[in-house]
């Protein structure tokens, strides 16, 4: 059973959680009885309900249950205890590793980073011979601007990674 989105309505919706459910819905996977008495999908199952995971490990459970069904030793799907998204093949705005933060508009450090992002693209238009066909584009504001924080450790350690995107709207 897998919903197709989140939330459609509501303040909830425009929230950090209602933004996740949009892009990452339910899902519930009920084996078939006849599948159940196969001890090693059984646990992986179970063991696999709370890793992260993505669509294509699911794509690739039920291809193999469709495939080879009862006869399968379920060996393969031992997956590991994290992958980042970038590892999983996830997309950043599907990507639940994830923290957002609003940044102060009022910033001059803001403003002078909005100057250099559409300086940045002027400068490329001109360097690959286009800007004759583009319009130039001129800095007003910085309308909007979120930072993204993502953490990604390896369970039971303490290696983490951080990487971290600044997004502008202008």
């Amino acid at each position: 059973l897998i919903g197709d989105h989140g939330l459609r309505y509501g303040a909830q919706k425009d929230e950090d959680v209602g933004k996740f459910e949009d892009y990452n819905p339910m899902l519930m996977i009920s084996v078939p009885k006849f599948l159940r008495q196969n001890d090693q999908l059984m646990k992986n199952m179970r063991k696999n309900a709370r890793r992260h995971t993505s669509n294509f490990d699911v794509y690739a459970t039920l291809v193999d249950i469709a495939k080879i069904g009862k006869q399968n030793a379920y060996q393969n799907w031992d997956y590991h205890d994290f992958r980042s998204c970038e590892e999983m093949e996830v997309d950043e705005w599907y990507c639940l590793c994830y923290t957002w933060k609003d940044v102060k508009l009022d910033s001059d450090r803001v403003q002078r980073a909005g100057r250099t992002v559409i300086d940045t693209v002027n400068r490329f238009l001109e360097s690959e011979n286009i800007s004759s066909i583009c319009a130039k584009l001129e800095f007003t504001k910085v309308i909007h601007c979120r930072l993204q924080i993502m953490i990604s450790c390896e369970h039971f350690s303490q290696h983490c990674n951080i990487s971290s995107s600044i997004y502008f709207r202008l």
